[in-house]
C-alpha cells in the first residue's frame, strides 16, 4: 500500500504570502582564508617525541649501535646527535654507553686513545654505565711511547684498562707498567718514573728492545 499523501506545512514568513518556505534554521560553517572551518577544533598532529621513551630508546639503539666503535682520527659523533636538542640529549647517552670503543694502540703510543678518553670523560659520570673501552695492542716496544702513556694514566688524562694482544710477554709488560703509573697517582710523577726505569731493567732482560735508546742517554748524561 502506498503511503498516504500527507499535507504539507505553510509557514507565514512576514513581508510574504503563503506558500513561501522558511529557511533552514542550520548554522552555515564559514570557512576562513586558510579554507579550515571556523569552530572546528583540527585533531593534533603526532610527533616522534609523543612515543614512549621506552620506543623511543629502542629506536635509537638500531640507530646508533652497530657493533664496537672503532677510534680513529676523524672519528665523529653521529648525525642524529646533531638534529635537535633533545635528541641528542636523550641520545648522547646511548651512544657513549650502549657500544663499545675499540682502539688499536700501535707501538704503545696512545695518544689517540688519550685524546678520546678525556672527550668521553664528560660523560663518563655514572658508577652503573661507564664507557666501555676495547684496547688492542700491536707493534713493537717502544719505552718513550709507554712512558707517556704511564704519564697520562697518572694524570687520570687517560684510560687504564686491561689491554688486549696475542703476545703475552708483551701484554704483560705493558700491564705492569700501567699499574704502577694508576696505583701511584697520589705519588709524584718523578718517583713514579724512577719505578718505571727499574721495571724497564727486568724487562729488558725479557724482550732487549724495551732497552732500546737506554744505553744512548746514558752516554749523554756522563758526557
Amino acid at each position: 500500500m502506498a503511503p498516504k499523501n500527507k499535507k504539507r506545512k505553510v509557514t507565514k514568513l512576514s513581508g510574504g504570502g503563503e506558500g513561501a518556505v522558511a529557511p533552514s534554521q542550520k548554522k552555515r560553517k564559514v570557512s576562513n582564508s586558510s579554507g579550515e572551518e571556523e569552530g572546528v577544533v583540527a585533531p593534533k598532529k603526532k610527533t616522534f617525541f609523543d612515543l614512549p621513551p621506552e620506543l623511543r630508546n629502542d629506536i635509537y639503539e638500531l640507530v646508533l649501535i652497530d657493533g664496537e666503535v672503532v677510534v680513529h682520527e676523524s672519528l665523529k659523533q653521529p648525525g642524529l646527535l646533531q638534529t635537535c636538542r633533545q635528541i641528542r640529549s636523550e641520545t648522547i647517552k646511548v651512544w657513549y654507553y650502549r657500544p663499545s670503543f675499540k682502539s688499536v694502540v700501535v707501538d704503545c703510543d696512545a695518544r689517540l686513545l688519550g685524546k678520546w678518553t678525556r672527550h668521553t670523560a664528560k660523560y663518563d659520570n655514572e658508577e652503573d654505565s661507564p664507557v666501555d673501552w676495547v684496547i688492542v695492542l700491536t707493534g713493537q716496544p717502544n719505552w718513550e711511547n709507554l712512558t707517556e702513556w704511564c704519564r697520562e694514566v697518572h694524570s687520570r688524562r687517560c684510560v687504564s684498562v686491561y689491554p688486549k694482544t696475542r703476545d703475552r710477554e708483551y701484554l704483560h709488560a705493558i700491564y705492569a707498567a700501567l699499574e704502577i703509573a694508576n696505583n701511584f697517582r697520589n705519588a709524584p710523577w718523578t718517583q713514579v718514573e724512577q719505578t718505571l726505569n727499574t721495571l724497564r731493567h727486568t724487562l729488558g732482560c725479557i724482550d732487549e728492545g724495551w732497552l732500546d735508546g737506554f744505553e744512548e742517554s746514558d752516554e749523554k748524561e756522563e758526557v
